[in-house]
């Protein structure tokens, strides 16, 4: 990890804070991050996964090397952001969905989103896009957090509204088997 890393984390484990990701100067995140994609787009990624491990208590083997991107597609979730290197707007990293592709059916294996842009519809149109992309379909990966679940209501998910284990279930990633949400 790099100090910049280790500072961006200490941030948010320590003083609770987090920051969207800018991209470099005169460079704009792609909307699909993939093993091809520079290391500078992967690292934002990676530190959105390591927020999603503090704020819902579980931990993270995740970085940016190319055995952990191998199979890795993960949609970009951006907004337009002032950049004072730049002196522009910019669209600035403010989520990521991390999709999985297996040989026999794709997973969605985490979706984080920073705080300050959730309920903002960016998951919903962000949602749409991986539909689209994983049309062969895709499962949920557990333990899927009460947020999660919130979310995927609201997409109108019939297998999660309609499974008496995620309904109001507590989430407790020690104690929670891993099971399986099917997305057509």
């Amino acid at each position: 990890m790099t100090e910049q890393e280790l500072l961006d984390h200490d941030d948010a484990r320590i003083h609770k804070r987090i920051i969207p990701q800018k991209p470099p100067v005169g460079k704009q995140f792609e909307e699909w991050v993939t093993i091809d994609s520079p290391e500078w787009q992967r690292l934002p990624i990676v530190q959105f996964r390591r927020y999603l491990g503090i704020e819902c208590d579980y931990g993270m083997s995740f970085d940016a090397s190319d055995e952990c991107w191998e199979k890795l597609e993960v949609h970009t979730i951006t907004d337009r952001y002032y950049d004072e290197d730049e002196c522009a707007m910019k669209s600035w990293l403010v989520g990521a969905i991390c999709m999985v592709r297996e040989e026999s059916q794709s997973r969605l294996g985490w979706a984080w989103i920073h705080p300050f842009w959730r309920n903002k519809g960016k998951l919903e149109k962000a949602y749409q896009n991986i539909k689209n992309r994983f049309n062969e379909g895709f499962y949920i990966e557990r333990p899927v957090s009460p947020s999660m679940i919130g979310a995927l209501r609201k997409l109108n998910h019939v297998d999660t509204i309609t499974n008496p284990k995620l309904v109001g279930a507590h989430f407790d990633p020690k104690k929670q088997p891993f099971e399986v949400i099917i997305v057509k």
